[in-house]
């Protein structure tokens, strides 16, 4: 059901979203108290989940995923480090793993234990390798590494370019860690007289420490929230976070309200961005080839604020990622690495667009964020319905072509399929040019009036992602025009049509009877033959007879007789009531019924019982 998997997928996000806009209904960034609504926002309600309650719920039910043999695996988020294991999950050392406060329990100004609020909140806990990334990270701040020190996969120690202590954490988890730290920042500062701002962390608690850490840099941390926007599996994270804590991480829904925020002391900032899109495109759709994909939508012509542009997101996986205000992202349609973004201009009509892709056997998934303004003062929407949301649609079979020819009065046609997809097979069809003479049960009139015919059936491959060829001959054709389509048939029942090829087999320049085939034969033979016109005589019927006589010139059988327009025809001769020996069969054309025979023709046959 190829169209249901797009509408599956955009209801459940569609919904999601709805959810999620009234979260943050009462949050207007144009407020001078934006900070401390947005504070009041994300404190309540709010349910502790217990530390120790961070496998049971996050690990279980989240952060791990499926694997063979009835295990899960588990990544560190630091690092990239698979653990496979059997439930239930177990700390170190059966997994190695250990849970990881983004911000540092030596940070905390309340003195730092997991049983505390901050210290059970999951929006910054994460399960990381313990030894070689939990360890190694301890209360190190988070940024660039300059000169390495240790590495462990994607992750690096060492000095950054003040030659001091830091971690670097994988490139995928950047933006998640920044927005870790920054929710952190806000969400409880003030709470009970405590400072949580930057600047009482850079400032008082990180030279305080037993070993002097070097600060926590905020610029790094918003460049990591930019380079590394929020992507699927952190909003969905957040969701499930929200489940059972009952909060949101607002820079994971709404990553433009970072640039709302100093959040050194938690002033509040005013970017200028241009009004956000109040519309989005409608009808969009993927459609997959075996190198190409096309996406089309349709664009909105009314609204109280257009779009200037979309950004359009593909991913070779069920991926996006939320744009963000005030960035722009460059063109870049080489799926090689996984994934693309591109920039197009809004129009009002109907828009299509077409990319290349490296792999026939994958799913691509692409995403369509309506924009006005441009560079700093870009405007996205995010919020709303968000109908880009869709899932690529993998065409059951793409035909590449579908030709036909005649070959020694033979009527032959090909085709050739790039993909197939829960292909059954092909119903191979002819009509003849309007008014068809093909009429009563089985046929299948078009809206143009003619009625096709099934003349054959060819096998499909099921499921391929190489090139198929495909060919069946029509020994059911006279001389004339005919049009022949395909019905793909999926397997669930589903089909579609191809183009239609026209076949002409033109018209007998000559009277001709042709050698019955069989021959011998029993019981049955068939015999073809032309009909031209006459000499000195326009093109039009003519009348026609073909009779079978035995040696003895017996006339047994009455064939043909009756008359025929200028082409070439087939007709069937069964052997009932006759003995085996040699038979003779005769066509006669006359201008008229009755009139005097203007050609004649004769052949043998021989029937062998």
């Amino acid at each position: 059901m190829r169209i249901m998997i797009i509408i599956a997928m955009m209801g459940v996000q569609i919904a999601a979203q709805t959810a999620v806009d009234t979260y943050y209904s009462s949050i207007n960034t144009s407020s001078a108290s934006f900070v401390s609504d947005l504070q009041s926002r994300i404190r309540s309600p709010y349910t502790q989940v217990a530390y120790a309650q961070f496998d049971e719920t996050n690990v279980a039910n989240y952060a791990s995923r499926d694997t063979t043999g009835g295990q899960r695996a588990v990544t560190c988020v630091y690092s990239g480090y698979v653990q496979v294991y059997t439930p239930p999950f177990a700390w170190t050392p059966t997994t190695f793993f250990s849970r990881e406060h983004t911000w540092c329990q030596s940070w905390f100004p309340t003195g730092g234990s997991t049983t505390s609020t901050e210290g059970a909140d999951q929006h910054h806990l994460f399960p990381v390798h313990q030894n070689n990334a939990n360890g190694v990270r301890s209360n190190h701040p988070l940024e660039n590494v300059s000169t390495v020190t240790s590495s462990f996969l994607e992750a690096k120690y060492g000095k950054n370019s003040s030659n001091k202590n830091v971690y670097e954490p994988r490139a995928s988890h950047k933006g998640d860690a920044a927005r870790a730290l920054l929710y952190m920042s806000v969400r409880y500062n003030g709470v009970s007289g405590y400072d949580w701002t930057f600047n009482n962390l850079n400032d008082v608690i990180l030279p305080g420490q037993t070993i002097p850490e070097a600060p926590q840099d905020v610029t790094t941390l918003i460049a990591w929230h930019k380079q590394d926007p929020p992507d699927k599996w952190e909003v969905e994270r957040n969701s499930y976070i929200q489940s059972i804590q009952g909060n949101r991480n607002p820079f994971i829904d709404h990553p433009e309200y970072v640039s709302y925020i100093n959040f050194n002391d938690h002033t509040k900032l005013s970017p200028v961005y241009s009004a956000e899109p109040d519309v989005d495109v409608t009808s969009f759709s993927a459609y997959k080839h075996a190198s190409t994909v096309d996406l089309s939508w349709t664009n909105p012509i009314s609204g109280t604020q257009l779009p200037s542009g979309y950004l359009i997101i593909g991913y070779n996986k069920d991926d996006y990622f939320i744009p963000i205000d005030g960035e722009t992202y460059s063109d870049d349609t080489d799926f090689s690495d996984g994934i693309i973004k591109y920039n197009i201009t809004y129009s009002v009509s109907t828009t299509t667009e077409t990319f290349n892709h490296p792999d026939a056997a994958a799913n691509y998934y692409f995403r369509i964020y309506s924009y006005f303004g441009s560079s700093t003062s870009r405007n996205y929407k995010i919020s709303g319905t968000i109908s880009s949301a869709s899932g690529i649609v993998l065409l059951p079979v793409e035909l590449t072509s579908f030709t036909g020819s005649v070959e020694n009065k033979v009527l032959n046609l090909k085709w050739q399929t790039a993909t197939e997809v829960n292909n059954y097979g092909f119903e191979i069809q002819k009509t003849s040019p309007h008014p068809s003479p093909y009429q009563g049960e089985g046929v299948q009139i078009d809206r143009d009036g003619r009625g096709w015919v099934t003349v054959g059936f060819v096998k499909g491959n099921g499921n391929s992602y190489s090139p198929k060829v495909y060919s069946f001959v029509d020994k059911t054709v006279s001389s004339g025009k005919y049009f022949y389509r395909l019905k793909q048939i999926d397997n669930d029942g589903q089909y579609t049509y191809s183009k239609e090829v026209e076949v002409d087999l033109g018209t007998p320049t000559a009277f001709a009877l042709e050698q019955n085939y069989p021959n011998p034969f029993n019981p049955t033979t068939s015999m073809q033959y032309s009909v031209s016109s006459l000499p000195n005589r326009t093109v039009g019927k003519q009348f026609v007879t073909i009779k079978v006589f035995d040696m003895l010139g017996r006339e047994v059988a009455l064939l043909v007789n009756g008359e025929k327009e200028p082409g070439t025809y087939t007709t069937e001769f069964a052997t009932t009531g006759l003995a085996s020996g040699t038979y003779i069969y005769r066509m006669q054309v006359y201008p008229t019924e009755g009139g005097a025979s203007e050609f004649v023709q004769t052949k043998k046959m021989v029937i062998l019982k």
